[in-house]
């Protein structure tokens, strides 16, 4: 092989050298804007983590208040003092003394109880899986976030 051959087969074999490392760079910029990318989703995935672990006392007291309000109305609608109400109304309008309070309304709240406390108990039982259910999940994010859960 004469000079000029050889310079040749030398260009072609650094020209060779080179593309094989243009391809590992390449790869290797691929891969690395795959970690980038996989990276920015974990980050973007903890802090939706973070953010929904911080909601938790606001949403477990709202929920709490809800099981207040449910014991509270269910203490006001005892059917006892309803019927006391009714007794009280419909006895002095007996004797001629003018009551406020309308026989049929008291009458009618008498007659409601048995469904308003079915439907408090639904609600009630509704409420506390709820509360279960986010007890779990802070108790699951403070794991995931490596941090104390709330005092629920």
């Amino acid at each position: 092989m004469n000079k000029l051959g050889r310079k040749h087969v030398e260009r072609a074999k650094e020209l060779l050298k080179q593309s094989a490392t243009v391809t590992a760079a390449e790869t290797l910029r691929t891969k690395a804007e795959a970690a980038v990318r996989d990276a920015e989703k974990a980050e973007q995935a903890r802090r939706s983590d973070y953010t929904q672990f911080q909601r938790i006392p606001a949403k477990a007291e709202e929920l709490q208040n809800r099981l207040a309000a449910i014991n509270a109305e269910r203490d006001r609608m005892t059917v006892s003092d309803l019927e006391n109400a009714y007794r009280e109304v419909y006895s002095a309008r007996l004797v001629g003394k003018l009551m406020y309070g309308d026989l049929n309304t008291i009458y009618a709240e008498i007659q409601q109880v048995p469904g308003k406390l079915e439907i408090l108990m639904d609600t009630e039982a509704t409420t506390v899986g709820e509360l279960t259910a986010l007890k779990a999940t802070d108790r699951e994010l403070s794991k995931k976030l490596n941090t104390k859960p709330h005092d629920l």
